[in-house]
């Protein structure tokens, strides 16, 4: 057995001259003796060279003999270069990376069978404790022989130490003994020690069930290398540890995983592997729909929930959420977050839940969490004590760093755990001051949440009274989405048909090519997109600019929301639109989508009219809708020579979907066109009152009628009403005319203010108030 010891001992002794000795002579070179000095031993490449079978069943007997060989080497390199000044390290460690890729080496779990073993673990840190010192090495000294020995740190039991039962001098064997204090060998005798909770990795277990944990024991140069929302890569060796011994009770046995070497992959994009044939698929399907790009965009939104109909402003925001914008580097270092937050508010059962587990399960590394099960600590951090130390536990979003955070029912969190979010959305860290521990951790991470307004919406009070959030709080979402459930007879036709017969009665004949994408095509996508860094292009910054300066300039802005933190969340919304179309530049197009979905929002500088987002399907033709769009945005924005290139653009690049028009506006009541629908400036708001207290006067006129004597006097009644009728027709022409006027002489003033109007107008039909025959009629009763 020596033998064989002094064998490998040799065989690693050669390795190391040959491979690593650069890296001791470096090494010795250092000054100070007492820190710890890591070598980076290839493993795969030590096994080819020495060919020993065994290492990964027997790995602490080989780690230990790899530390004596780099000892060792030390002594013979000192002595053949007299010339340099090397000083013996004796705290120098072997630390193995590449570990070969054979069967029960790169495992999900350790279980029982793997002790002993050198396996590799991917897990997130959950738990840390406080580095301290731990004696490696404890000395004792017979009562009888006065011989002293040394006795070395044991892991498989809590204690660390076990007395031995006599006394190792054969001459001997006295069963007493005392422990030896030596302030001389304590510095060489010690180490840190540390010892963490790393958790499964996320998307390894299935829903429903509860993640594994595992303890690791960090030493020497691995201690305080990671902290609580790591992502890390450890090889370490699994061994057993017991229960302290009770009477009368069972004795407890865990596995725990003795380290060697840590990675932390928190700057590594985390991802799905996506193969060169996949890339190169998509590619293509960018290639196919050249000329219609927006349908092709549109067939990525309509495969997230394919479950829920329509909703077509919904998906597009939260799919932009996914994608993500670019973060950057202030001139002070200060790190800008490129990560949205999106916040949903509507009645119950809108389908918010389901967006938010549909992101749970596309995003690899995704938390979800519920308002009312989750606590300050939980969100953020917390500090536990156990055995006298104290521990730091990471929460829901320190564990979503680098991924998405889902929190349904926002608004049943109490005030002071929502303010615990306030730097954690904004700054995308957490600085954590609790039980003595002061540290600042990771929480770059997207938040969805969803929430139910305070009792029924009310437009007519702010925001913050319906949510009964705070207006900073509010102001770390990039949009706000209102989603109410009016009553709308033909929707209510429309997604019935959808959920019971599976058809959507407004593309019943739509081709085969614009089928939605499945799950898992989908997930590859929005998680290879997210490696795109797209720039900002010269027309993009003039349309966002101009956008800008011309909200901060409204009268009726929202002083809470037209800041910097608006114009920032206008980039980060067109640079994921860019991610989404597989660009590296955010075009006109983008910016224009990011302005929609910012109108959109609920807390928006100014308020858009009937506009219902969860009314709102696909339209059949993207690209004329968006021909729309950017007509009406540019040309209020006033910015007539982006406009013309934006239209030869699109008349050149583009081609309708749709080769009848006419088939295309049939669908005007469902089609989504948020820039045509929202509420014009006073001569809309006086046409909306008029038109409401014409109806009003209806609605008492025919109640008043039933009362009527039908008997000899129905001719006569019905000549009266159609008097009345007339008269009403001719009230609400004047009242028409009265708001065009007013509206004229309101332009005239705007323009001497200011150049430019933040509101957008809307066509009104002024046949919309003429009355049907049948309303002439009396009912028989």
């Amino acid at each position: 057995m020596l033998k064989d010891f002094e064998n490998i001992l040799e065989k690693f002794y050669d390795y190391i001259i040959v491979i690593h000795r650069d890296d001791l002579i470096e090494i010795m070179s250092n000054y100070d003796p007492l820190l710890y000095y890591p070598v980076l031993i290839d493993l795969l490449d030590l096994l080819m060279s020495t060919e020993i079978q065994d290492f990964l069943t027997n790995a602490l007997t080989y780690i230990n003999l790899l530390d004596q060989s780099l000892n060792h080497c030390q002594k013979v390199l000192i002595e053949e270069n007299p010339h340099l000044k090397l000083t013996l390290k004796e705290k120098i460690k072997a630390r193995l990376v590449s570990l070969p890729e054979a069967d029960g080496v790169f495992i999900k779990y350790p279980s029982c069978c793997d002790v002993n073993k050198l396996i590799s673990f991917n897990g997130t840190v959950t738990k840390t404790c406080s580095p301290r010192l731990l004696e490696s090495i404890q000395n004792f000294k017979c009562d009888k022989c006065s011989f002293i020995f040394g006795v070395d740190i044991d892991y498989t039991y809590r204690e660390l130490f076990m007395k031995p039962s006599r006394c190792p001098n054969k001459d001997c064997q006295s069963d007493k003994f005392k422990l030896v204090n030596s302030e001389k060998n304590l510095k060489l005798n010690s180490k840190d020690y540390q010892e963490i909770k790393v958790q499964e990795k996320l998307d390894m277990y299935s829903a429903g069930s509860v993640p594994r944990s595992v303890v690791v024991i960090l030493e020497n140069d691995l201690v305080d290398c990671c902290k609580p929302g790591d992502d890390v890569t450890i090889n370490a060796v699994v061994v057993r540890r017991w229960s302290r011994l009770v009477n009368d009770m069972r004795c407890d046995l865990d596995l725990i995983l003795h380290a060697n070497y840590l990675k932390v992959n928190n700057e590594d994009q985390i991802q799905i592997n996506i193969t060169k044939e996949k890339e190169k698929m998509f590619s293509e399907f960018w290639k196919k729909y050249e000329k219609r790009p927006l349908t092709a965009r549109n067939i990525i939104l309509s495969s997230y929930c394919p479950q829920l109909y329509g909703m077509y402003i919904v998906k597009l925001a939260v799919c932009l959420v996914l994608a993500g914008g670019v973060s950057r580097n202030d001139s002070s270092g200060t790190r800008v977050r490129g990560e949205s937050h999106l916040l949903l508010v509507g009645d119950p059962g809108t389908g918010k839940s389901q967006f938010l587990k549909y992101a749970n399960k596309i995003v690899p590394k995704s938390i979800l969490t519920t308002g009312i099960g989750s606590s300050s600590a939980g969100l953020t951090a917390s500090a536990s004590r156990e055995g006298g130390i104290w521990h730091l536990e990471a929460g829901a979003l320190v564990l979503a760093d680098g991924g998405i955070c889902c929190v349904d029912e926002f608004n049943c969190m109490k005030e002071q755990e929502k303010m615990s979010m306030l730097e954690a959305m904004e700054q995308q860290s957490i600085s954590v001051a609790k039980a003595g521990i002061v540290c600042k951790l990771r929480t770059q991470c997207s938040v969805l949440a969803a929430c139910n307004p305070k009792g029924p919406y009310d437009s007519n009070q702010p925001v913050t009274v319906n949510l009964a959030m705070s207006s900073p709080l509010l102001s770390r979402f990039d949009i706000i989405l209102l989603l109410l459930d009016t009553p709308n007879k033909e929707w209510d036709h429309l997604a019935s048909t959808f959920l019971l017969e599976g058809v959507d009665l407004l593309r019943k004949n739509q081709s085969s090519e614009c089928k939605p994408w499945d799950f898992d095509h989908l997930r590859l996508y929005l998680n290879y997109v997210k490696s795109f860094e797209p720039t900002l292009s010269r027309s993009a910054n003039i349309v966002l600019q101009t956008y800008y300066q011309i909200q901060r300039k409204s009268d009726e802005r929202n002083a809470a929301r037209t800041t910097v933190r608006m114009l920032e969340s206008l980039i980060r919304l067109s640079q994921a639109h860019a991610k989404l179309m597989m660009r590296n530049e955010v075009l006109v197009m983008d910016t224009i989508v990011a302005i929609t979905l910012n109108e959109c929002s609920i807390n928006r500088t100014s308020s858009f009219g009937n506009v219902n987002i969860l009314h709102t399907s696909f339209p059949k033709d993207a690209e004329v809708e968006y021909k729309s769009q950017v007509n009406l945005v540019l040309s209020h924005l006033g910015l007539v020579e982006i406009l013309e290139e934006e239209i030869r653009h699109v008349e050149k690049n583009h081609e309708p979907f749709c080769s009848n028009s006419s088939s295309n506006t049939n669908m005007s009541m469902h089609n989504f066109d948020i820039i045509s629908q929202m509420v014009g400036e006073v001569s809309s708001q006086n046409f909306t009152t008029s038109f409401k207290d014409t109806c009003e006067k209806k609605r008492k006129l025919d109640q008043s009628s039933v009362l009527e004597d039908t008997g000899n006097k129905l001719e006569e009644s019905m000549l009266k009403k159609k008097r009345v009728y007339d008269q009403i027709r001719q009230e609400s022409k004047q009242d028409l005319n009265s708001s065009v006027q007013v509206e004229k002489n309101f332009s005239l003033n705007s323009q001497l203010k200011s150049q430019h109007s933040v509101k957008l107008s809307q066509t009104i039909n002024v046949n919309s108030l003429n009355f049907n025959d049948d309303d002439l009629k009396l009912d028989d009763d």
